[in-house]
């Protein structure tokens, strides 16, 4: 596992405005896991959609700009 390259796919996640559902592969390895969902203006667009697929037994994050 590279976790510099695990950060770095993680840093291409965050938007610049708005907020970024994304979610984790589990079969993967960690520096290609995460994959973007969906880009939503708002906040409660994106919980909506996060909530949807954590029913499915997707393992999701929200991001925004300020995500560190």
């Amino acid at each position: 596992m590279d976790f510099d390259k695990a950060m770095e796919r993680k840093r291409a996640r965050i938007p610049q405005t708005g907020y970024n559902v994304v979610g984790i592969d589990t079969f993967e390895m960690p520096d290609n896991a995460l994959y973007l969902i969906a880009h939503t203006e708002t906040l409660a667009e994106a919980e909506a959609i996060a909530e949807s697929k954590r029913e499915q037994g997707i393992r999701v994050f929200i991001y925004d700009k300020d995500t560190q």
